[in-house]
């Protein structure tokens, strides 16, 4: 009972950064206005004769609620997506990249343009009425892994309590001077929905293999119905100890997954989505027969993607958002 401009959230994934023109080109064809907010990333489908993989968000049409375009007063740019997109209390905001919004100006190095596509998104949720304390989730994709530790630092300035769950990865770009993009999806306070941070009822054993630098992480978020479960590596919860192939590692992040849900309320019947990053397409069958353990019927959507890892030791990072149940 939707259409095509009902789509609030376009995630796109490109093998090739060539390919972007026909892409670009094809997809404007199906929005033709009403742009939902849209990533574009270099990173490689499962298959190897497979070029782009795309996954979306859409919404049911009703009297109540409303697909509204945010602006921000930013002027368009030359890609078909609309800065954010807003449909009741949640705000869907395009991938924001390392460009200030003030002057057009592309950031030297990473750290300034992670702090260029913070103040986009800062800017963008403020123009709603909301702010970074509302941020529920974030895809995030540097260049490099060595620019991993800049752009975390940068990070916290902008998030220093009340962390909403983020992916880290990296990743090619459309562009060649552009070194980070970050996708985020927040929200607006109102009487009946609040934000709030879920954790696991027995704490996370800690393990010599986490990162040493401090990560401003929760494990998942909640509004209203909706639980935002936050990019996680194959480290077992439970013993601290890594996975020692993309099955052990899967099982590991998925069986964290499971408890964080069941200690909330919720179960794997109630995932509704999940993306996941492999860092080598040819461990594919060893990654879903893990996988299928956990989701043997009732499957979520899921979109897989070959990129490769901030630590060469993960092999797997797996996020997801699933519901309460009966919603």
């Amino acid at each position: 009972g939707a259409t095509m401009d009902n789509v609030l959230s376009a995630t796109c994934f490109l093998a090739d950064a060539e390919d972007y023109p026909a892409f670009d080109q094809v997809y404007r064809g199906y929005f033709i206005s009403n742009d939902p907010a849209r990533l574009t990333i270099i990173a490689k489908p499962m298959r190897h004769d497979l070029l782009v993989e795309i996954m979306c968000t859409a919404c049911i049409p009703d009297g109540v609620n409303q697909k509204e375009i945010i602006t921000g007063g930013l002027p368009a740019g030359p890609a078909p997506l609309s800065p954010a997109v807003k449909f009741g209390n949640t705000i869907y905001l395009s991938g924001m990249v390392g460009i200030s919004h003030l002057t057009g100006e592309v950031g030297k190095h990473v750290g300034e343009q992670t702090r260029y596509a913070l103040d986009r998104i800062k800017h963008l949720l403020e123009d709603t009425g909301s702010s970074m304390d509302q941020v529920l989730t974030s895809n995030c994709f540097v260049k490099t892994r060595d620019d991993f530790p800049v752009f975390n630092d940068v990070w916290q300035k902008y998030f220093t309590s009340n962390y909403p769950g983020r992916a880290t990865l990296e990743s090619g770009f459309v562009r060649d001077d552009l070194v980070v993009e970050i996708m985020s999806t927040a929200c607006t306070l109102d009487d009946a929905n609040h934000k709030e941070i879920l954790q696991l009822k027995i704490p996370q054993v800690s393990s010599s293999a986490s990162p040493t630098v401090p990560l401003p992480i929760s494990p998942a978020t909640k509004f209203g119905d909706t639980i935002y479960v936050s990019g996680y590596i194959g480290i077992n919860h439970l013993t601290g100890a890594v996975g020692q192939d993309v099955g052990e590692q899967t099982h590991n992040i998925l069986a964290r997954f499971k408890d964080l849900l069941e200690d909330n309320g919720a179960s794997m019947d109630n995932v509704l989505s999940v993306t996941c990053f492999l860092a080598n397409k040819d461990n594919f069958k060893e990654f879903n027969d893990s996988y299928r353990k956990f989701f043997p019927s009732n499957y979520p959507a899921r979109i897989t993607i070959e990129t490769p890892f901030i630590n060469p030791r993960f092999i797997v990072e797996i996020m997801m958002t699933a519901c309460m149940p009966g919603t």
